[in-house]
């Protein structure tokens, strides 16, 4: 039972940390933080889509 409740609570935390939030609010209001996580190719590649998404938006201004 030991062994089956270990292993439960791992995949548990490799699922908290594959969909962990990309980034963190710390304490200003308005001021954005990459939050460290596993460097997986669908990971990167969402911060990748962020970063482009924060360039048009700054063309657009």
């Amino acid at each position: 039972n030991e062994r089956l409740l270990n292993n439960k609570t791992l995949t548990f935390d490799k699922q908290l940390n594959d969909y962990a939030p990309l980034f963190w609010q710390p304490e200003k209001r308005g001021v954005y933080a990459p939050r460290p996580g596993k460097c997986t190719p669908e990971r990167l590649m969402a911060y990748r889509n962020v970063g482009r998404l924060i360039g048009l938006c700054l063309l657009q201004n």
